[in-house]
């Protein structure tokens, strides 16, 4: 604890005398130990030993290292790295980063889980940390030293015995113990590609789409054909416009392989409706605003019966309602929904016509029959007239009986009288 302790405090001094550290795909950054003990960044690969003094004497102890690396984040963008809680570097995309290790050292390391890319672009990585593995225990050989005392001879001149004392001499012996050691490790933090998704659709359909997705994922957008306002104003779907291009499909399908901006396009339409009594007309149908509807229907239609059949026919009046038109084939404006009306009226020349030759020719037609049966009667007068000349006195008498014009005894009188 009282290294990491040391470690952790000589990383934020050098945070703030450095602060943080930049670096390429093309570079890789070493991070170690100095002779007294400190962690800093190696402008090149470190020594496989750390060394210090003790005592004056040198020790080297062996070290190890861990390798970062960076994948999936592109070189020119950056994250940054933290290591035990205090930020260290700004590494690259592609980019990689050394540290050297102790014994027993553990570190944890962080970056941040999005990097931001372009517009509507961004770089996930789902596991943004790791913590270093703690060395193994290993056996290892070591030479303890020791004193002891050592006799010492020496010879004085001119004497044959020598003389000797005992003092202290240093002793090495061979011995093994249990130490921490460290291990190289390696470990990459790998960041996917995900674009955003933006829908926009005024009726709220599949707006709840947008959003950020992985790479190569699918979405499915879907809307309504028609959506009802009123009876006679709706909007009908038109297409999905798909970064400024118009797909004609209700339902699509995207590939999130780049960032998408998705509208909706409707179009608001108004009924055109038509009431006429006669005929068949043509144009009653929806129609987009603003647009023009044409309408028609026939000038002229024939009616049945006797007038009929004399020529009496309906003919085409005007539009009314929420237009006017005299014309029976006009074009409409369609800027709020219509309602128009066919009128009519019956023409009666031809059967007046009709009617006033027929008694030309019945006043005609007396007229030759009374001179015809003027001229019969004259000759008939005139016959009777002249048969009556012809007549004896007898038939004359009795013509005039027959015709009541006398009595029977002033006919026998008569009679008698005309025979004496």
């Amino acid at each position: 604890m009282k290294k990491l302790a040391i470690i952790i405090s000589s990383i934020l001094i050098i945070s703030l005398i450095i602060g943080i550290v930049p670096c390429n795909a093309t570079t890789v950054v070493y991070y170690g130990y100095d002779p007294d003990g400190k962690y800093i960044p190696f402008s090149e690969p470190y020594p496989d030993y750390w060394s210090y003094k003790e005592r004056s004497r040198t020790i080297q102890v062996k070290t190890a290292t861990i390798t970062i690396s960076i994948e999936g984040l592109p070189s020119e963008l950056s994250t940054n790295l933290i290591v035990d809680g205090s930020s260290m570097a700004l590494i690259n995309g592609e980019g990689v980063a050394k540290f050297q290790i102790k014994g027993d050292e553990v570190l944890s390391f962080k970056v941040d889980s999005y990097v931001t890319g372009k517009t509507g672009e961004r770089y996930y990585c789902k596991s943004n940390t790791w913590a270093s593995e703690k060395g193994r225990e290993v056996e290892v050989e070591e030479y303890r030293r020791t004193y002891t005392y050592m006799p010492y001879y020496y010879y004085e001149p001119n004497n044959s015995y020598p003389h000797y004392y005992y003092q202290y001499y240093p002793y090495y012996y061979r011995d093994t113990t249990t130490v921490i050691e460290p291990f190289d490790q390696t470990h990459s933090l790998r960041y996917e590609a995900q674009y955003e998704l933006a829908v926009q659709n005024e009726f709220g359909a599949s707006v709840s789409q947008s959003g950020w997705y992985a790479e190569d994922s699918t979405i499915n957008l879907n809307t309504k054909s028609i959506i009802e306002i009123s009876p006679n104003t709706r909007y009908k779907f038109n297409a999905w416009t798909i970064n400024g291009e118009d797909v004609n499909a209700e339902q699509i399908e995207i590939k999130m392989n780049k960032p998408y901006s998705v509208s909706s396009k409707y179009n608001k339409q108004y009924y055109l409706e038509i009431k006429a009594d006669y005929g068949s007309p043509s144009g009653e149908n929806w129609y987009n605003e603003g647009t023009s509807a044409r309408i028609q229907i026939e000038k002229t239609l024939p009616i049945g019966g006797f007038l009929g059949t004399l020529g009496a026919k309906r003919i085409f009046e005007n539009w009314s309602g929420d237009f006017s038109s005299e014309s029976n084939a006009v074009d409409v404006t369609m800027n709020s929904p219509k309602l128009v009306n066919a009128n009519w009226s019956i023409d009666y020349t031809w059967p007046i016509v009709a009617i006033l030759l027929i008694i030309a020719a019945i006043i005609i037609a007396l007229i030759l029959i009374a001179i015809f049966f003027g001229k019969s009667i004259k000759q008939a007068i005139t016959k009777s007239k002249v048969e009556k000349i012809e007549m004896t006195p007898l038939e004359i008498l009795k013509a005039r009986y027959a015709n009541g014009e006398i009595t029977r005894k002033e006919y026998m009188q008569m009679k008698n009288d005309i025979r004496e």
